[in-house]
């Protein structure tokens, strides 16, 4: 009891406490500057300024004074930017990039919303102190690209980079003892190999080709440029801002004050409040209800960015999921998948939720940055899969084992001592390396579940088996790519998806509802009164940095799910695309 009510006054304190900023610093409106709206609403511009991470999706167990000023989400901001370009009362957007962080599948997104505007003859003017290619290839579809006089234009085309660390381990005294199935199955190289195999040169190779095609043509589409003088910029960049405007990179320099000081007397308003007429139009029935699968696929309840990292949580998703099969305000389910996949059991039985709700309503999935593996898994019962073309999926496969530790321990002049009570029972020791007879009985293990993953997957796509696993082996397919072999039914983002899954419930405009929904006070006090981990977490970025967390985080939800199961089905963990 004494415990409950220390927890319960932690949960108070730190209400308090919110309460106490909420009252100081007022409401932060997502433009730096104040906002103006005047005059009448009948013709106006947006501001959007973009900085840092786009949230994928809700984020899980947060709790908003005002919900409406949670995080902007990405399918949020396309939302409004697609509802922005059939209103006729809005002339136009003045977007900020302020170093945003994106992938390309992400951006692929945000492009979409604004080649909507352009398209329906409404400008786009953007500005940013810098452009890589990343930022450039989203203001690309805008109506007049601008930069700071000073910023240094740097684009100069994609690239893709993996870490190994079979040499750290070895000098550490540690074994990685690992077994896969796939000979594309790559995850396991970064830590028993310190150079990709030929194999996983050969599919990082045509990923990358498939990205960067894919990128050419979207700027050439654009009409700004044609794909040879896209080609010319990245062989030869311009690298001064001079030389950014006369080879056609950009349009012009500006510092932002002079951009604002053009907007003085227009008529605009922050997305953040063209969003909340949005949403006010979303909640109308019936409605297609958004469920976010992200971060790694864990056994349990889905946590929010702790020490153990963003995860999707089995248990939370069917139990999503099983509230909308009977919830009659709901006409169908979009399943958002970002995941790179996890733990193969908890991938399962959210697949087996995903075909019971099919059976009851229309379930489309929309593949994110990555639905890859264990987040294919999850996708691949539904009746319509749709991906963005950079979004890595696929990798269909399974891997297992374990880092023995008795090299360190002898290092270290430390030792143990067992006794086993049946031949196999030792097969989960983090000190030995797994013997040969261990090692074909996890083999085994594997193979069976990589022969029903490829079944289910051939069931669920309309193949035969020999047909479905010519293309999985563990290889990873960008969107574009995966179109072509069967593995997804056609491109585009969540707005194409939800408009996929109105039409299959024969609902022509729907409205929408997103999961999850940001907790109310008493759900979040009762949160605040269970350990967190966020401080681990934080005091981990600051040491290794936000990527090195999040490879920490990640690899530690992996090492649980293979400490429960023995394998997963996940993506490589260490790629990385610029």
């Amino acid at each position: 009891m004494a415990e409950q009510g220390n927890r319960l006054l932690i949960g108070v304190v730190a209400l308090a406490g919110l309460i106490l900023t909420a009252l100081v610093l007022g409401v932060t409106l997502l433009w730096d500057d104040e906002a103006i709206v005047t005059g009448e609403e009948s013709k106006r511009w947006m501001r959007l300024r973009l900085a840092g991470a786009v949230l994928d999706g809700p984020e899980e167990d947060a709790f908003h004074f005002d919900p409406e000023q949670a995080p902007l989400t990405l399918p949020e901001i396309s939302g409004a930017l697609h509802a922005a370009a059939a209103d006729p009362s809005v002339t136009g957007l003045l977007l900020h990039l302020d170093r945003p962080s994106l992938g390309l599948a992400q951006t692929q997104e945000l492009r979409a919303g604004l080649t909507a505007l352009t398209a329906a003859g409404k400008e786009c003017v953007v500005w940013s102190k810098t452009y890589e290619n990343v930022s450039w290839y989203l203001a690309s579809p805008c109506t007049e690209i601008t930069m700071h006089p000073g910023g240094v234009p740097f684009v100069v085309g994609l690239s893709m980079s993996t870490t190994y660390f079979a040499g750290t381990l070895d000098k550490l005294g540690l074994t990685a003892d690992y077994l896969r199935v796939g000979e594309y199955k790559s995850a396991v190289e970064s830590y028993t190999r310190d150079a990709p195999s030929d194999e996983a040169q050969e599919m990082y190779t045509a990923l990358l080709d498939s990205l960067q095609g894919t990128f050419v043509d979207d700027l050439a589409a654009t009409g700004r440029w044609t794909s040879e003088e896209v080609l010319a910029l990245l062989e030869d960049p311009p690298v001064t801002p001079e030389a950014a405007v006369e080879r056609g990179l950009i349009d012009a320099l500006t510092y932002s004050d002079e951009l604002n000081e053009r907007f003085e007397d227009v008529d605009t308003v922050p997305l953040r409040a063209y969003l909340d007429e949005v949403r006010a139009d979303w909640k109308r029935s019936p409605s297609v209800a958004i469920v976010h699968v992200g971060g790694t696929i864990i056994d349990g309840r889905s946590q929010g960015g702790g020490f153990g990292g963003t995860s999707a949580g089995d248990r939370t998703v069917v139990e999503r999921l099983r509230d909308l099969e009977d919830d009659d305000d709901i006409a169908a389910v979009v399943i958002r998948v970002d995941s790179p996949g996890g733990s193969a059991l908890a991938s399962d039985v959210i697949w087996r939720a995903v075909g019971e709700l099919k059976a009851v309503k229309p379930v489309v999935a929309s593949m994110g940055g990555m639905a890859a593996s264990g987040g294919y898994y999850v996708a691949m019962a539904t009746d319509h899969i749709v991906a963005d073309p950079s979004t890595l999926t696929g990798s269909i496969g399974v891997f297992g084992g374990k880092v023995a530790l008795s090299g360190l321990f002898e290092k270290v002049g430390l030792t143990t001592w067992s006794v086993q009570g049946a031949p196999l029972a030792g097969i989960n020791s983090s000190v030995e390396p797994f013997s040969e007879r261990e090692r074909a009985k996890l083999q085994e293990r594997m193979d069976n579940f990589y022969a029903s993953f490829v079944q289910k997957a051939a069931e669920g796509r309309g193949m035969s088996f020999d047909a479905l696993d010519a293309v999985a082996r563990g290889r990873v397919w960008t969107g574009a790519m995966a179109v072509e072999h069967g593995l997804v039914d056609e491109l585009g983002g969540i707005e194409d998806a939800v408009r996929v899954a109105g039409q299959l419930a024969g609902v022509d405009d729907p409205g929408r509802r997103f999961v999850p929904a940001p907790l109310d006070l008493f759900e979040w006090l009762e949160l605040m009164t269970e350990p967190s981990d966020a401080q681990a977490r934080a005091t981990l970025q600051a040491v290794l940095g936000e990527r090195g967390s999040d490879l920490l985080a990640h690899s530690r939800a992996l090492q649980t799910a293979l400490e429960q199961d023995g394998f997963v089905a996940a993506l490589p963990l260490h790629v990385a695309i610029r």
